[in-house]
This record gives C-alpha cells, structure tokens and sequence, in this order.
C-alpha cells in the first residue's frame, strides 16, 4: 500500500480530474441532447462545485488514512 504523501497527493490529483471529467462529459451529453442548451453555464458551475466538494471529500479520506 503507498502511504508515500506525493502518491496520496498524486491519487487525489487523479480523484478530481476523472470528477471534471466526468461531470463535464455529462453536462455535454445533456446539451448535446438539447436538455440544458439554456442552462449551461449553470451546469458548468454546478458541476465545477461538486468536483471541489468530493474533491475535499476525497482528500480528506485519503489522508485520514495515515498512520
């Protein structure tokens, strides 16, 4: 198990990229089927708060972890 600081740092940098990700990919899916075309920019920002809030979450977890 790494329990090195730059690995956990590292995971949690992948934690939040594969959230942007994901959460953009589906705010994309939605205007691209026409559901959120007038709200977009909302989507972008809410997505964008729920990456930091399980980002956070995510960091938390993982450095609780430390022995």
């Amino acid at each position: 198990v790494a329990k090195s600081p730059l690995i956990l740092v590292m995971d949690v940098v992948l934690i939040i990229g594969i959230l942007a990700h994901g959460l953009n990919g589906v705010r994309l899916s939605l205007i691209g089927f026409g559901v959120g075309v007038p709200r977009q920019k909302v989507m972008l920002w809410i997505g964008l708060a729920l990456t930091i809030v399980f980002g956070v979450l995510s960091a938390l977890a993982v450095f609780s972890e430390i022995h």
